[in-house]
């Protein structure tokens, strides 16, 4: 994942940089050398511009393959996960209140510490995929497509249709892999803390009552 999104960011830069070293247009009289100088550096321009449309299609590709491997497992993880967050901070809570063992408290959170981690890493990586790809369509209107050819522009138009797309990575056919994504994980995790917690307090509050009535 981290490697798509490079492939993105090298692929921002190439195409703004395309088209910028093509020689100005210049009067009617030119030498024949002037002549074939521009003609090759436009025809090196289409060039690159195609190389990085390939470029583009390449990383659509190995993020559609990426999705469809990880799209399961990843899910489960953060299901899991989401289910470990909320009972070591129930575990927290109920250390705090009733025990004074600090050294449970210490692990717990440090265990705490690597679920969030596992969690916050799928999440920040996918939205950097997301980022870098909303990025190309400003990378294509940086081209110097103002003063190219025919050719030129049809290849920056059919990119530029496609960057309008941007790329992401959907886990479990719902959630895409983002930081709205990771929010929601730690908002489950906090309703089913909430769940326990009042579960909790509810049976210990009738054991209350059970004893004061016998």
């Amino acid at each position: 994942m981290l490697h798509l999104a490079a492939e993105l960011a090298v692929l921002c830069d190439n195409v703004a940089a395309v088209g910028w070293r093509r020689h100005p247009k210049e009067s009617a009289q030119q030498s024949e050398q002037q002549v074939l100088d521009r003609e090759f550096a436009a025809s090196s321009e289409n060039g690159l511009l195609e190389d990085n449309v390939r470029h583009h299609q390449l990383i659509i590709r190995a993020v559609s393959e990426l999705q469809q491997i990880m799209s399961t497992s990843v899910y489960i993880h953060l299901f899991v996960n989401m289910i470990n967050v909320c009972s070591h901070i129930f575990v927290i809570s109920v250390v705090l209140l009733e025990t004074d063992e600090m050294a449970v408290v210490v692990s717990t959170a440090c265990s705490l510490a690597v679920f969030l981690s596992g969690i916050a890493l799928y999440c920040v990586i996918g939205h950097t995929i997301i980022d870098q790809s909303e990025r190309l369509p400003e990378a294509v209107y940086s081209s110097g497509w103002t003063g190219a050819d025919m050719s030129f522009r049809r290849s920056v138009s059919i990119l530029l249709v496609r960057a309008s797309q941007p790329l992401s990575i959907t886990v479990g056919k719902m959630r895409v892999l983002s930081k709205p994504t990771f929010v929601q994980v730690l908002n489950g995790s906090y309703t089913l803390f909430n769940f326990l917690y009042r579960t909790q307090s509810d049976k210990e509050q009738r054991e209350r009552l059970g004893l004061q009535e016998s």
